[in-house]
């Protein structure tokens, strides 16, 4: 698997955590959720791989959501 490969699943996997963590918190329904994490700046943020933020886990990228 390719480095870039790795960082496209890290990603899908970093935006999945987070939906999860957001109908979780806040009671959304997925749809909902899907919503909020992908109309955030956060969003674009997480899919540059030159942040890094594909490694942060969901807390931390949660928190980061609400600061928005």
């Amino acid at each position: 698997m390719s480095d870039e490969a790795i960082v496209r699943q890290l990603t899908r996997s970093a935006i999945s955590r987070l939906v999860e963590k957001v109908m979780k918190e806040e009671a959304l329904p997925l749809a909902d959720a899907l919503r909020k994490v992908y109309d955030s700046k956060l969003f674009g943020q997480v899919n540059d791989p030159e942040t890094g933020l594909y490694r942060e886990g969901p807390v931390f990228l949660y928190d980061m959501l609400c600061e928005e």
